[in-house]
């Protein structure tokens, strides 16, 4: 296919070549394949060979060769600015984890190798002289937008439970719909996902929640995910999860927004909520930026100079949008032609202590449109833009705690009460207040 050709790098192709004429037949594999074939943005290329890991070392002589995953016949070729994964064809043992094969042997022939893959649409191969390999139809499945197993779904989801979160991933972010009988699969099996380890159940949710399809996809399968991803029972019975779920579509694809967005109705109790993102293994910096999104929701803003500025103050500018683009989500979300197919129209109204009109939307973005406004007018300032600092409330007789106190309410002297930003006004108003 001149399509793949074209699209490989020629360095890969490179690569590629030289397996090839030592007789190691080598081809690309996988989510590049798939992703290319759909249009979508691609990243990284993996390669599948019949060369061993030594010998792939032996024959890419002149390339730096990583034995990142040598257990499992991996090799990671660094080729010009690409980290190219080159693992051997191999056939797995049984697995005794729900995720790891006890054994995994190699294999003679690209078939087999693909034989033992997820699904059929990433189990495709290309090379030049063989052209695209299609053993188990992934071609088809993705012309027709299915996520369906290679072979048994019921064996493949027992082999390694991650496979389940794979699958939902799969069909929220290219928008796919899960063949019946991987779906009947997927659920009858969804308590093995207790095998998986928080961190690689956090890799995979975090891609579901950003992609297209997530609303749908964890409104069909909340009962797989929910034993899994803390927090999803307590929307339910609070009736408030398919709120949650609406919300994700209005938020860019961004990870801690979408979580904030996920989480908003579960921000007020923070402790809860930073356990929650513990169990899954965040580091502290998500952690904190998702509490502190998420806490907002109680703030008072209004259209307001002194509202707005004080919001800003307290946020920051970058978290003040992120807040408000928050509450617009909220909103749209709540609107009815925004429902899931699935949800009760009335859940979410009924149980808020607010009702959310459309005019809310419109009143967002006025404040937006005033914040920014007032930004670019430079009406929002920090401690730095002031005429004064620590030496000065020093010289002045301040001590302790009470020169940082003293420097906010100079602040708040000059952005909000106009006090002109000299240090002579800003001491003489400070003086004024004793």
């Amino acid at each position: 296919m001149d399509k793949v050709c074209n699209a490989v790098p020629p360095a890969v192709l490179k690569v590629m070549q030289r397996l090839e004429a030592q007789g190691f037949e080598t081809f690309v594999v996988g989510g590049f394949l798939r992703d290319l074939f759909l249009a979508r943005e691609t990243f990284d290329i993996d390669l599948a060979t019949a060369a061993r890991p030594e010998e792939i070392e032996c024959v890419l002589g002149g390339y730096k060769v990583v034995p990142t995953g040598i257990q499992h016949g991996t090799v990671t070729v660094l080729v010009e600015d690409l980290s190219l994964e080159v693992t051997t064809f191999r056939r797995d043992g049984a697995y005794a984890d729900h995720r790891h094969p006890t054994m995994v042997t190699y294999s003679e022939t690209i078939e087999e190798d693909l034989s033992r893959r997820d699904f059929t649409i990433n189990a495709l191969a290309w090379n030049d002289k063989r052209g695209l390999l299609d053993p188990h139809g992934g071609f088809d499945d993705l012309k027709r937008s299915v996520v369906r197993a290679v072979g048994n779904p019921d064996k493949r989801f027992k082999e390694d439970a991650l496979r389940i979160l794979r699958a939902l991933r799969l069909s929220s972010e290219l928008q796919f719909t899960i063949d019946d009988a991987c779906s009947e699969a997927l659920v009858k099996n969804a308590s093995l996902l207790l095998f998986v380890a928080r961190e690689r159940i956090r890799e995979e949710w975090v891609r579901l929640i950003q992609g297209t399809g997530a609303a749908q996809v964890m409104s069909q399968y909340a009962n797989v995910l929910s034993d899994v991803i803390p927090g999803i029972d307590k929307l339910q019975r609070s009736n408030l999860y398919e709120q949650s779920l609406r919300r994700l579509k209005f938020v860019k694809k961004d990870p801690d927004m979408r979580l904030a967005a996920f989480y908003y109705d579960l921000g007020e109790d923070a402790a809860q909520l930073t356990s929650s993102l513990k169990e899954l293994r965040f580091d502290n910096a998500t952690i904190d930026r998702v509490v502190h999104l998420t806490g907002a929701k109680a703030l008072i803003i209004t259209p307001q100079r002194r509202s707005i500025l004080m919001a800003m103050h307290v946020l920051q500018p970058e978290s003040f949008f992120e807040v408000l683009a928050l509450r617009r989500a909220d909103a749209m979300a709540a609107l009815p032609g925004n429902y899931l197919e699935s949800s009760k129209a009335g859940n979410y109204l009924e149980s808020s202590k607010e009702s959310i009109k459309t005019g809310d939307v419109s009143y967002i973005d006025h404040i937006d449109q005033k914040a920014r406004q007032l930004l670019a007018q430079g009406e929002f300032l920090t401690l730095q833009d002031l005429a004064v600092d620590g030496q000065d409330m020093l010289d002045a007789g301040y001590k302790g705690r009470t020169i940082g106190k003293k420097l906010e309410q100079a602040l708040f002297c000059v952005m909000l009460e106009g006090v002109p930003n000299t240090r002579e006004a800003i001491l003489h108003e400070l003086k004024k207040d004793e």
